[in-house]
C-alpha cells in the first residue's frame, strides 16, 4: 500500500503536474488538489493533517471537500483522477 506521500505524487503525476503542492491556483492544480483531499480525508486524515500534507489551511481543505458534491464530482477528469488514486490505493 502506498504512503500519504506516495498518493500527492501519484496524483500529481497522473494529472501531468509536477508538485500539485506548489502555490499554483490554476484550475489543472486545483482540480488534483481536492482529488488528493477526497482521497486523504476517505483514508481518514483529519483537516489539519491534510493541511500539512498539501501545505494548505485546514479552511481550504473544509472548502474542497464540501465543493466535491457540487463541482468535482461532475468534472470527468477529477472523477477519472479519483477513480485512479482508488486504484492505486486499493494494490
Amino acid at each position: 500500500m502506498i504512503n500519504n506521500n506516495q498518493l500527492i505524487d501519484f496524483i500529481a503525476n497522473q494529472a501531468g503536474l509536477a508538485d500539485i503542492t506548489a502555490q499554483i491556483k490554476a484550475v489543472e492544480y486545483v482540480r488534483a488538489r481536492a482529488v488528493a483531499i477526497k482521497l486523504l480525508t476517505e483514508r481518514g486524515l483529519g483537516r489539519h493533517e491534510t493541511a500539512r500534507l498539501l501545505k494548505r489551511e485546514p479552511k481550504t481543505i473544509r472548502h474542497a471537500l464540501l465543493s466535491w458534491p457540487t463541482m468535482w464530482a461532475d468534472d470527468i477528469s477529477a472523477v477519472r483522477l479519483y477513480h485512479a488514486g482508488q486504484a492505486a490505493l486499493a494494490d
